[in-house]
């Protein structure tokens, strides 16, 4: 099971550099981590290096000034599975997993890096681990500052705030 669970992670991380043309320099993985009495899952790390044509163009998580606006770039959908949430709620790590589509990612990336290069986008955060609500956590500590706000209305407020669905940026503009 775990040699699988890495086989798979690992074509689909290989995919995703050829699809967002991402250069690969190196990585490594250990099947045994341990602590305790528990194994923890199979981590694969990938080691990527990359040119900074513009030092102006180096874009933070925090949020940089009262009165930008936040804006997400990307959807938020009602994928709960295999989040830190559900892990939370239920004790296991459970639920389909959201899909990626590499498209999709590769028009967000896009937007997000050009909005940075033309001075629209004064930071920028990936929607990951803890979703939404941690991400905008994380820009405000990032930032020292606090934010307000507007959720759209409708669905379930848990996979709003608390999913983990690929392909979203929180930006400032």
């Amino acid at each position: 099971d775990v040699f699988w669970q890495f086989s798979e992670a690992v074509a689909g991380m290989s995919e995703a550099c050829r699809a967002l043309g991402i250069p690969v320099i190196g990585g490594n993985v250990s099947f045994y981590n341990e602590t305790g009495t528990s194994a923890i899952l199979p981590t694969p790390v990938v080691g990527m290096v990359g040119i900074m044509d513009d030092l102006s163009h180096v874009c933070r998580q925090g949020f940089i000034a009262p009165g930008d606006g936040i804006v997400l770039l990307g959807d938020c959908t009602e994928e709960l599975g295999g989040s830190v949430y559900v892990h939370l709620m239920t004790g296991r790590t459970a639920g389909h997993v959201p899909i990626l589509d590499l498209e999709r990612e590769r028009l967000v990336q896009m937007v997000c890096l050009d909005g940075i290069a033309h001075g629209i986008i004064r930071s920028a955060h990936d929607v990951s681990e803890g979703g939404l609500a941690v991400t905008l956590a994380e820009s405000c500590i990032a930032g020292d500052t606090g934010a307000a706000v507007s959720l759209p209305g409708g669905g379930r407020l848990d996979a709003l705030l608390f999913g983990e669905a690929p392909s979203r940026i929180v930006v400032s503009v």
